[in-house]
């Protein structure tokens, strides 16, 4: 049975370079990484962006309706690859810095539940290492 890792954390902990080291060193590892996912998205709808148009407009450019389509998708996801072997690691919900302070945007209770985590790890560091 596949296992769920939802990975989260502060930005800058490692969120992103230690999926992508795990991914490329084990074989049953798959990566799902929220802000790829994301960007994808937002971009059928605006055009071309890339993460760090993502991460510069994010307030700008996302809609509600686009973070529900990416949970769908990967509550999806999750369901089919609990029937598989290996492990499902989601570099979770970007957390941007807007100009009113720090934009998350989590999940719902619902969708935390379908997506059912076999573990939730959260990344820290503390401000002197970032």
């Amino acid at each position: 049975m596949g296992k769920i890792i939802y990975l989260t954390g502060a930005p800058a902990t490692g969120k992103s370079t230690l999926t992508r080291n795990l991914a490329e060193k084990a074989d049953q590892v798959m990566v799902f990484t929220y802000s790829k996912e994301l960007a994808r998205i937002v971009s059928s709808r605006v055009g071309a962006i890339d993460q760090k148009d993502l991460r510069e407009q994010s307030a700008k450019l996302i809609t509600r309706d686009d973070v529900e389509a990416v949970d769908a998708e990967l509550v999806q996801l999750a369901q089919r690859f609990k029937n598989q072997n290996g492990f499902l690691i989601i570099d979770s919900h970007p957390v941007t810095i807007e100009s009113f302070g720090f934009r998350v945007t989590p999940f719902t209770k619902e969708m935390l539940r379908q997506l059912a985590p076999d573990v939730i790890t959260c990344l820290y560091a503390d401000a002197h290492t970032l």
